[in-house]
């Protein structure tokens, strides 16, 4: 540690890569990771800073002026109290954990505090094969675009590539400093978690619990027939970034309408499409490897390239058979949800 001052680790996603779930296992744990593991996660709306529940850092960089000189002042001052906090109860480790990935001015943001401060610190990045990453975020955002219509006018909006968008990174805080993992089943043996924290040298103990599941630490992945109801009803929300009508359906419709993130499903794109992003994105993946992995194979992504063949299903237009399913579940859910209601009434 440079001057018995703690590490600075910074998490910045990218999105589309668990990071909700790691954020929620931090904020569960804040203050066992604090007095057992001299590790801490801040949560600066607290005088104690390994006190309270406080999901992740995203408030603390998202305010006006962010980017100012007065604002960074402000903001250096939170990170000094961090430090005098952490040098006065031992804390070796701090992690700051926002899903700033894209966010290209961020970096040189993060170069100005650990500068002022004098600290080691890590930038902790979790990179998701461009196929995946652009179904995942059409299945949360892109569905709600309301001038888009499917996910291949998504994907025409969207610039994939990884290493371009790690380059203000390395400019500013040195390739040096970046830990890139591929978030791939493979890869992370299927718990973003237990990878994650042992990227910090922390093995998972008894006294680390899972957070409880909940749409803050998980973001449901539906099936084909639900986003394309939710595509064609996006009038109903404000912007790409109301969650509210992925929140209804998350309460009301069963696991059999959802998938979990990792699991390879009958998704939006063909195998032919699937293979042409690898493809487009294979020079920009090799460099990474080679640069930030030192893997002179040139491989970020061991998954093999899909197969043509494979038993993969157009879905073209919605039916009335793909969405009687869809509505009929949530009526019976809201009926027995009024059962209860008015049982507890009449007592």
């Amino acid at each position: 540690m440079k001057n018995n001052k703690p590490i600075i680790y910074f998490h910045i996603g990218q999105p589309k890569t668990g990071t909700s779930a790691i954020q929620s296992f931090l904020n569960f744990n804040r203050q066992v990771l604090a007095s057992k593991y001299d590790t801490l996660y801040p949560n600066f709306d607290e005088n104690n800073l390994s006190s309270g529940t406080h999901h992740n850092h995203f408030s603390l960089f998202t305010k006006p002026g962010v980017r100012s000189k007065n604002y960074t002042s402000n903001l250096i001052k939170q990170f000094e109290r961090c430090i005098d906090y952490s040098q006065k109860n031992g804390i070796e480790k701090i992690i700051i954990s926002n899903e700033g990935f894209f966010w290209h001015w961020w970096p040189a943001v993060i170069k100005k505090i650990v500068d002022h401060l004098n600290v080691d610190y890590k930038i902790i990045c979790y990179l998701r094969r461009q196929d995946y990453w652009i179904e995942s975020a059409w299945k949360q955002w892109g569905h709600k675009i309301t001038n888009l219509e499917s996910i291949h006018d998504y994907l025409k909006t969207m610039d994939l590539d990884w290493h371009k968008a790690l380059k203000p990174w390395s400019f500013e805080l040195g390739h040096e400093n970046i830990i890139i993992r591929a978030y791939e089943k493979g890869q992370i043996e299927s718990d973003i978690i237990k990878d994650f924290i042992g990227l910090i040298g922390i093995k998972q103990e008894a006294d680390l619990k899972d957070a409880p599941i909940n749409n803050l630490n998980s973001n449901t992945g539906f099936n084909r027939d639900v986003i394309e109801l939710l595509r064609i009803c996006n009038g109903l929300v404000t912007n790409e970034h109301d969650h509210s009508l992925l929140d209804f359906m998350d309460q009301m419709l069963s696991d059999k309408f959802k998938n979990h993130p990792l699991k390879k499903t009958n998704g939006f794109l063909s195998p032919e499409i699937r293979t042409s992003i690898i493809q487009k994105y294979s020079e920009s993946n090799s460099a990474i490897a080679r640069e930030y992995l030192n893997r002179d194979d040139g491989k970020l992504f061991f998954e093999p390239l899909p197969h043509n063949n494979q038993n993969w299903i157009p879905h073209d237009k919605q039916t009335i058979e793909m969405v009687l399913p869809i509505i009929m579940e949530i009526m019976v859910k809201q009926q027995k949800m009024i059962k209860e209601l008015q049982k507890k009434i009449s007592k």
